[in-house]
């Protein structure tokens, strides 16, 4: 098994499609009222405009045996420059995907140094990413990688108001 870690294609757009499946599916068993089954072509649709877009970033790991294992979507985003907040830009990583029969293997790792390496050579110093709290295996692998928690989002449904 041998593993290139590069920046997507068009081509790409099918199985990309296919890898964000996984994880969108993953997403709505943990948090399903927050998340909702696409229509048909709508995850397409998206996939399609992360690697088309000009400002977004689409990374793949690419095995010469099984074809696309993981993917990694980022996006650089200029914050801050208000009176309190120090105005620079970030890269935020917005989705990263490791195909289920490949886990544990590293894959995941290498998307996230290879988006650190092409950061750095934008100029780019930070990085930020969110993940869900059911998540434990991705938070175990950005802190891994030096990544710490600096704020949090917390929810209260109107449902779950007991006062």
């Amino acid at each position: 098994m041998t593993v290139t870690i590069r920046e997507a294609t068009s081509d790409d757009i099918p199985a990309l499609d296919t890898l964000y499946g996984q994880i969108e599916r993953l997403h709505r068993a943990h948090e399903p009222d927050f998340f909702v089954a696409p229509t048909p072509d709508a995850r397409l649709v998206l996939v399609r405009r992360w690697v088309r877009a000009h400002d977004r970033h689409v990374f793949v790991a690419d095995d010469d045996m099984a074809g696309l294992i993981g993917m990694l979507f980022c996006i650089v985003r200029r914050i801050g420059g208000v009176a309190v907040v120090r105005e620079r830009d970030v890269v935020v990583i917005d989705t990263l995907v490791v195909d289920a029969h490949h886990g544990r293997k590293g894959i995941g790792t290498q998307l996230m140094e290879r988006v650190h390496r092409w950061g750095k050579a934008q100029g780019i110093r930070e990085f930020q990413l969110g993940v869900w709290a059911f998540n434990t295996g991705a938070m175990a692998l950005y802190e891994g990688l030096g990544y710490r928690t600096y704020q949090q989002r917390m929810v209260l449904s109107a449902d779950e108001d007991s006062h």
